[in-house]
């Protein structure tokens, strides 16, 4: 068998110029599919958790944990008549003047914030009761888009904050800049208002329940899944696009072995007159096959490489991190063996099915 996989390869070797254009082919299937899963991957990742022991309160049909609510901050005076033994204001809005530009802003109660979003400093250190005006800690992935570590400054609707550090909590969160409440206000034009309450799941108040003054009771993170159910079905359909370009490939790939089969056709007859079966023919177009969609995987992840880092995928602020996990690695791994073993297959069934006698005659 080593000597027919040795044969194969030596062959495709010497048609190089065939073979590579091929790979070529293969790769933009794999890349399109690979990039997608991994869309897929990052948008399950950064907008699929949900904080279980949190509640918001917010501003009715809105999703507050974005933008657009608002809540005056008198209202905090209604949920502990309510029976809620905790009320953390926090401010969620997009500051910026273009979506080029836009940041995420979150204003936060610089002593309670830590307990209801925990995270991991990167980074310089957190916001601390007493700061300064005008600091910020920032997510990572904000950083990265901006290019800003501590100690530098960001651009905040206009004007200048300090990055004390970064953070990243995994979620959708890394793409904010976390700000003290009283600034936000002061920046936005809020005066005492505020986005949302946080308060803890104490059995009181449920989701769903609404509260006078155009209120309602959500659970915190069910924003962030409704953005991801929306934009789910693009990318499954996007998904069934890649795979249609994946058995295109496979039926070039499929062509192409029988082409390159058929000129070594009176070869292969003597090496089934010699005693080598149907097995051999499958395992020497096998290795033909695995080699041109190796190279097409390589090229494909270098691509997915070079067009993840020169393109973001930025939607008001909020970047879609391309991850390469476990589930998306095994996918694409087993479309590319789809594409093997089906290029190698039909090849070989049709050779079987020629008469061996006519083969060995033929010039």
């Amino acid at each position: 068998m080593f000597s027919l996989i040795r044969l194969g390869l030596h062959d495709l070797v010497r048609r190089w110029q065939t073979a590579l254009p091929m790979s070529l082919v293969v790769a933009v299937s794999l890349m399109a599919y690979l990039t997608l899963q991994g869309y897929q991957a990052g948008l399950a990742t950064g907008y699929g958790q949900v904080a279980q022991p949190w509640l918001i309160v917010q501003q009715s049909n809105m999703l507050g944990e974005f933008s657009d609510s608002r809540v005056a901050a008198t209202a905090v005076n209604d949920l502990f008549a309510l029976g809620v033994s905790q009320a953390i204001p926090q401010i969620h809005a997009v500051a910026g003047s273009s979506v080029q530009d836009a940041v995420v802003l979150r204003g936060v109660d610089l002593g309670q914030y830590q307990q209801i979003e925990p995270f991991t400093l990167v980074a310089g250190r957190a916001l601390q009761e007493g700061d300064p005006p005008r600091l910020a800690l920032v997510g990572y992935r904000l950083a990265q888009a901006k290019g800003v570590a501590p100690g530098e400054t960001v651009s905040l609707r206009g004007r200048d904050f300090t990055v004390v550090g970064l953070f990243r909590v995994g979620s959708y969160a890394d793409n904010e800049a976390w700000i003290a409440l009283t600034d936000a206000q002061t920046l936005l034009g809020w005066e005492n208002e505020v986005s949302l309450f946080v308060i803890p799941d104490e059995g009181i108040l449920h989701e769903g329940v609404e509260i006078a003054g155009g209120l309602v009771v959500a659970r915190k993170g069910a924003a962030a899944e409704i953005l991801a159910r929306q934009w789910q079905p693009l990318f499954n359909l996007l998904s069934v696009c890649a795979l249609a370009l994946g058995v295109a490939a496979a039926l070039t790939l499929t062509n192409l072995l029988w082409r390159l089969a058929w000129m070594r056709r009176r070869n292969l007859a003597i090496l089934r007159a010699v005693g080598f079966g149907q097995p051999a023919l499958t395992v020497y177009l096998l290795a033909q096959a695995g080699c041109i969609t190796a190279v097409g995987l390589l090229l494909a992840f270098s691509g997915v490489a070079g067009l993840t880092s020169a393109l973001s995928i930025n939607n008001t602020g909020q970047y879609l991190p391309w991850i390469l996990n476990g589930d998306v690695l095994s996918n694409i791994l087993a479309l590319s063996l789809l594409i093997t073993f089906f290029g190698a297959a039909v090849p070989a069934w049709q050779l079987s099915r020629l008469n061996l006698a006519l083969l060995l005659r033929e010039e």
